[in-house]
């Protein structure tokens, strides 16, 4: 095995204590590699809210540390854990069209602040012999609020013996890669695009998290966040954040 998919890098710290920790709590009572790497994806796919960041130049202890993170974050912070482990873990990378790959649930004012072209990253553990794909991005209570109107929403499951991915309509992947040792390069890239951009992206995560269920298709979804919108501005509840 490549010493790469074991090592520490600039921002996939597996040599943190902090991550150490946390990764010897998420894992208490695993007997195997393959139940160690069940209980760090389902540890990092709940526990760390996905959200679509401004900055996502945050190693993976800093990622641990906010509870929330890109898919960049949390296939990061995966790798991370894993490597504390001792088990081979690496990234995917997939080369996507940015403005469609989210789904039917991203209404068009969202796309308008997508790139043509984007990247979405997702972990990789060696098991068994074999490199299996794992997409930690999308938490528990954001696939309850909008898979019913969004698929790639869907909630990922992964057992260790099988790859479990998002998903993301082949159409809208342009390319792919894996297993990639890190992703340093690209978590060192900074956005030009407007901090109130990622707000209301942020604050529309939030809303399907919260009130998803009950909206029966994308326009009535739509129609419903920017009521909800309007009604936490007007009260100054409303930060963007989650």
């Amino acid at each position: 095995m490549d010493s790469a998919f074991l090592n520490s890098t600039r921002f996939c710290d597996a040599g943190s204590k902090a991550i150490a920790d946390a990764a010897n709590e998420a894992t208490d009572g695993a007997a195997t590699d393959r139940e160690r790497a069940v209980a760090l994806f389902r540890w990092v796919q709940d526990e760390i809210k996905y959200a679509i960041l401004h900055d996502w130049t945050q190693t993976a202890t800093e990622t641990l540390r906010t509870g929330r993170g890109s898919c960049s974050n949390k296939a990061n912070l995966l790798c991370a854990m894993l490597r504390s482990q001792h088990i081979p873990a690496g990234f995917g990378v997939l080369v996507v069209n940015g403005k469609e790959y989210f789904g039917q649930g991203w209404f068009p004012a969202l796309r308008e602040m997508c790139d043509e072209t984007s990247r979405h990253f997702f972990g990789v553990v060696h098991l068994g012999g074999r490199w299996l794909r794992c997409d930690p991005t999308d938490d528990r209570a954001l696939s309850a609020g909008a898979s019913h109107i969004n698929r790639p929403s869907t909630r990922v499951h992964f057992d260790g013996t099988a790859h479990a991915d998002m998903l993301i309509d082949h159409a809208h992947v342009l390319s792919s890669s894996w297993p990639v040792p890190d992703i340093d390069r690209f978590l060192t890239r900074k956005t030009t695009k407007p901090r109130a951009n990622f707000a209301y992206m942020n604050s529309y995560l939030e809303f399907a998290r919260l009130h998803g269920a009950r909206c029966a298709g994308p326009r009535e979804m739509e129609e419903a966040f920017h009521a909800w919108r309007r009604r936490e501005t007007s009260t100054g509840l409303h930060s963007g954040r989650r």
